[in-house]
């Protein structure tokens, strides 16, 4: 006695229906993209570099972008500062800011 071809179609059908289900297919797990960008935008673009004293120097930041009550922020001097202790009390080399009074 052997497995009639009725069975072993049949097989194939649940195995193939199994494996296309498991293939997603655009259900509620898909990622979501924020309003204005693909999702493959953070891959194309390099990572936004730290600005150094000398940029810093003069620059402005808006009301807009700081979200709290305030009237902006403007910043009149940036000088470097070296590195000073060591272990847990380490403060690495850093930029001093001076604000606008």
């Amino acid at each position: 006695m052997g497995i009639s071809h009725a069975a072993i179609r049949g097989g194939f059908a649940v195995f193939f229906v199994a494996l296309v289900a498991g293939c997603g297919g655009g259900g509620a797990d898909t990622a979501a993209a924020p309003p204005g960008q693909s999702i493959d935008d953070g891959h194309r673009r390099p990572p936004p570099r730290p600005l150094t004293c000398a940029q810093l120097a003069g620059m402005t930041i808006p009301v807009e972008s700081i979200g709290l009550p305030t009237s902006g922020a403007a910043v009149t001097s940036a000088v470097v500062v070296a590195a000073s202790g060591t272990g847990a009390a380490l403060v690495p080399e850093h930029s001093l800011v001076t604000p606008r009074p």
